[in-house]
């Protein structure tokens, strides 16, 4: 199955509070909800959605607000905010119990879901989860050029990172605002903790992890070991 460009994503608007939330929809049957990481998009998952969907999924992904193709308000951010936000597009677009699939800052809005939202949350998969929001806003709003650097110390493979890569990344950190929103989210809390939400979680759970990554390194998987007995 053949990975989606960025151009062949099927996007919708939803408005929410009053502002315009990018999404889109692949495939029927069992819920999943993709969530991005931090200065991420629907366009990271472009080559998960046509597969997952064509194994027998009705794949869900948006731009969390602030983000992507999302309006990018200046208001103050959270995990709780993209939380509210979840919930909302779940109760809008879903209302069945879906597994929630998440990177990053996306895994730790995942574990959210399942603590808070267990009518909602069937499942959860976590890729990297994040410990606490992560604080990367100066590499996502500086120069091309260096964002080019960001991109090689992310991304290990140098073949991944092609131009349609460069312009999901940067593009999204020019639009008006998009600054704004960045310096909002340094000073933002960083929310609960995953020693705090594993214990509230009796759905099953799927980590992941990266040996590699060097933004979220592979040491934040030593709790899921030592909750799992394999520590």
């Amino acid at each position: 199955i053949a990975p989606l460009a960025l151009k062949d994503l099927r996007k919708q608007d939803w408005p929410w509070r009053g502002y315009t939330i990018r999404y889109t929809v692949e495939g029927t049957g069992q819920p999943l909800v993709l969530i991005h990481g931090f200065g991420a998009s629907i366009g990271h998952w472009r080559k998960n959605i046509p597969v997952l969907a064509a194994a027998g999924y009705q794949v869900h992904a948006l731009d969390l607000l602030g983000f992507g193709d999302s309006g990018k308000p200046a208001i103050d951010y959270s995990l709780d905010l993209w939380v509210a936000l979840l919930k909302d597009y779940w109760q809008t677009h879903i209302q069945q119990p879906a597994v929630f699939i998440g990177n990053s800052i996306g895994g730790l809005l995942t574990l959210m879901m399942l603590a808070e939202a267990p009518e909602m949350a069937s499942g959860g998969v976590l890729l990297n989860c994040a410990g606490g929001l992560n604080h990367r806003p100066d590499e996502l709003a500086l120069p091309l050029r260096v964002v080019m650097g960001t991109f090689r110390q992310v991304y290990r493979n140098r073949e991944a990172i092609t131009e349609e890569l460069v312009e999901m990344l940067h593009g999204p950190s020019c639009d008006p605002g998009a600054q704004k929103v960045f310096a909002a989210i340094v000073t933002a809390p960083p929310g609960p903790r995953p020693e705090e939400l594993l214990p509230q979680i009796k759905q099953p759970l799927l980590v992941l992890w990266g040996e590699n990554d060097p933004w979220t390194p592979i040491k934040g998987a030593d709790i899921y070991r030592r909750l799992s007995g394999d520590a």
